[in-house]
């Protein structure tokens, strides 16, 4: 019954228009929109966008939350209230092929896929066009029942993960990958600093275990640091316990150092991740959650104590079918601290501010 439904909706669409009992298919979808102080989640409900010839309608069962979303929904500037107003949030998401344009030969209904964190970036190096097709800013993202997607911009869903797990890999484990294999040319029993336990950091711990590496994590809680630990990390350090924790990160890698840093934190963290590394060490700057100014390490000092560093955004579609391959083989399952209700989108961004999760944050549709 449920191949006869996926046949006639896409029938309905290929003829001119998705229909249901009361006429033309509508999608519940969340928007920013500006309030008094800055923006907000509002839900709204609109038509289900036209479907292409090079497009793909696909029905999203969940969505990922990233520190770039709470970001956006937290900006006062005007300017940027401006910008993001009436733009659908979230970057990351999976469902079910619905319907496939007339051009469209990779999917077809009833496939499994997940959004790329680019809708339109295949390989080779970031172009400023591929720049402007980040979803949930500048384009649209998937936080809506219904998404319509150029099919450069998806990818099948390994078969050992639900909805929910594919819905995470988009951005944090892809920026996690590239940071440490594709920039960082991480090798067997080298050692790797983990900044937080947030959805980048969760995933360079996995990635760098399976890899043979020994993984060293920093986290304020010792129960996030006891979860750390059950998936292979090699060391921790309780970074309010030990201010000078950068030491601490030296004296589990015997002095010698670590060979990688994902740098998720920005100006609070990234004197203390340079010392931490290992001569010819690689740090692969990510984010900046407590401001991104750091005079001290310019490029030219970089340079001159051996260091190599790397700023990046995400990776291309063909970064995520490579890093796809490692997940097969290897079986990996993605870690989700939580998964909220549609309904509960607010609350989800809420409970990410709070900044007590281990992992990833999804949001189911149904």
């Amino acid at each position: 019954m449920k191949s006869i439904g996926i046949f006639l909706f896409s029938m309905a669409v290929l003829l001119g228009g998705v229909t249901n009992a009361v006429g033309q298919t509508m999608t519940r979808q969340y928007q920013f929109e500006p309030n008094e102080t800055g923006l907000e989640l509002v839900l709204h409900e609109v038509a289900v966008p036209a479907l292409e010839p090079t497009s793909v309608l696909v029905k999203i069962h969940a969505v990922s939350l990233n520190r770039r979303d709470l970001t956006m929904l937290d900006r006062e500037d005007p300017s940027d209230v401006e910008q993001l107003a009436g733009i659908v949030p979230i970057s990351d998401g999976a469902g079910e092929v619905i319907a496939v344009g007339s051009q469209v030969t990779e999917f077809k209904a009833g496939d499994r896929v997940m959004t790329t964190f680019f809708e339109n970036w295949v390989s080779g190096e970031l172009t400023l066009e591929a720049r402007a097709t980040v979803r949930g800013n500048p384009v649209d993202g998937v936080l809506s029942e219904w998404v319509v997607s150029p099919e450069n911009g998806l990818l099948k869903i390994p078969q050992h993960l639900s909805y929910a797990e594919a819905s995470t890999l988009p951005c944090a484990a892809l920026t996690a990958w590239n940071g440490l294999f594709k920039y960082g040319a991480l090798e067997k029993d080298q050692y790797v600093l983990l900044e937080g336990t947030g959805g980048v950091s969760v995933f360079g711990l996995q990635f760098a275990e399976i890899a043979g590496a020994k993984p060293i994590i920093t986290s304020s809680s010792d129960q996030k640091l006891e979860r750390a630990k059950d998936l292979g990390a090699y060391g921790t350090v309780n970074y309010r316990q030990h201010p000078d924790w950068d030491q601490q990160v030296r004296a589990i890698s015997n002095d010698e150092g670590v060979n990688a840093v994902l740098e998720v934190i920005g100006e609070a963290t990234i004197a203390k991740a340079f010392t931490s590394l290992a001569p010819n060490g690689h740090i692969a700057i990510i984010g900046g959650l407590s401001g991104s100014r750091s005079s001290e390490y310019t490029p030219e000092m970089i340079q001159a104590q051996g260091y190599r560093a790397t700023q990046f955004l995400v990776g291309s579609r063909e970064d995520f079918e490579q890093m796809n391959a490692f997940i097969v083989d290897h079986q990996m399952h993605p870690v989700v601290d939580r998964e909220f209700a549609f309904e509960q989108a607010s609350e989800a961004f809420t409970y990410m501010r709070d900044s007590n999760h281990f992992g990833k944050i999804v949001i189911r549709m149904n």
